[in-house]
């Protein structure tokens, strides 16, 4: 199941830490057009929007973070989780895991 379906099924943001890096790329990479609608349908456009967008930039960090720490590049990996926390930090409540 991918996480847009996890999405459709129980609406809200999908805890993007506990995802394989492979469904971190289709969420990043294969997402429709109004995949806002699908994670937060019942909060207002811009903020739906808003909220998506970081939470796809979250998911591109978290899976370049993962590849960097498979790689043995745990200085990069660090720094990228650390921009990771910045971006689920500035999440508002209803739009975190």
């Amino acid at each position: 199941m991918t996480i847009l379906d996890q999405c459709r099924d129980n609406p809200g943001a999908p805890n993007l830490d506990d995802c394989a890096p492979s469904d971190l790329d289709e969420f990043v990479r294969n997402h429709e057009d109004n995949i806002y609608k699908i994670v937060f349908p019942k909060r207002p456009v811009n903020q739906a929007k808003r909220e998506t967008f970081n939470l796809l930039l979250y998911a591109d960090h978290k899976r370049m973070a993962m590849r960097l720490r498979i790689d043995g590049k745990i200085a990069d990996a660090i720094r990228i989780e650390n921009i990771c926390a910045d971006i689920y930090n500035k999440l508002p409540k209803w739009a975190r895991w």
